[in-house]
């Protein structure tokens, strides 16, 4: 029966590449105990590779597992986290108001939220939240136009930017980037993904930055905005505690959650 689940799950990344453990585990009906048993054998063998939240093939380069299917791998991780973080989000999004949406694993979450309760207007360049708001029909969604970055679901890019023009006034955006710190402000590894929330930033009147812990040890090269430029942070307990002091120091608003 080992050998059998080990064949399987091999097969499966051979025909995918990579693959989540939830997945894995649901597809396989085994526990996720057992599936690290069987994922480490594997390893070990160097017929896969370990990931976050999951597994790839032996092989699979950088830029494949950096590809769009590891936005499935990166919403398993610390998926309790980022729905906590949404849950305190919601609550700071009056009804009847215009609302941006990113195309981060945690801005989804809220999008969840969103389209469970209505009465928004909300833009977004994710193809992934669009898909889940425009099933309320109380709320009026309009997903920008533009490059749609090839099975990522998202649209970035100068022409994405310039329909901002067109669209109506921004009043919170809801932005979660690659990387933070307080020194070094919010940061994208996509320099056209930088330009399109750098111009939602300046198109919104109330900047929130959802921050789960992972995002504080994460390096991102290209500046979205300086810290001073976010009205409320919302992040975890989790995060550097020498980080939420200097938060502090410099009077930004953060709202640490469970």
């Amino acid at each position: 029966m080992k050998q059998n689940r080990m064949a399987e799950i091999q097969k499966i990344l051979t025909d995918e590449k990579q693959i989540n453990n939830l997945e894995l585990c649901q597809r396989l009906n085994i526990s996720l105990a057992t599936l690290r048993r069987y994922l480490d054998r594997l390893e070990q063998e160097g017929l896969i590779r370990r990931v976050y939240g999951g597994a790839v093939l032996a092989g699979t380069s950088e830029g494949e597992e950096n590809s769009p299917l590891r936005w499935d791998i990166r919403r398993c991780k610390n998926a309790g986290e980022k729905r906590s973080l949404a849950a305190e989000v919601i609550d700071l999004i009056p009804k009847n108001c215009t609302v941006f949406i990113d195309t981060s694993t945690s801005a989804f979450e809220v999008a969840k939220l969103l389209a469970s309760r209505g009465h928004n207007t909300v833009l977004t360049n994710s193809l992934r939240a669009a898909a889940v708001l425009s099933t309320n029909e109380t709320l009026q969604v309009y997903c920008l136009g533009g490059y749609i970055n090839p099975g990522r679901f998202s649209i970035s890019g100068i022409m994405a930017a310039e329909c901002l023009a067109l669209a109506p006034d921004i009043d919170i955006c809801i932005l979660s980037p690659d990387g933070f710190s307080p020194s070094g402000g919010l940061r994208e590894h996509s320099m056209e993904s930088a330009i399109l929330k750098r111009a939602v930033i300046q198109r919104s009147s109330t900047v929130i930055a959802l921050l789960d812990h992972s995002k504080f040890s994460t390096e991102a090269g290209v500046l979205l905005c300086p810290t001073q430029q976010v009205n409320t942070i919302v992040t975890s307990r989790k995060a550097p505690l020498q980080d939420l002091q200097r938060l502090q120091e410099m009077e930004i608003r953060t709202i640490t959650v469970s």
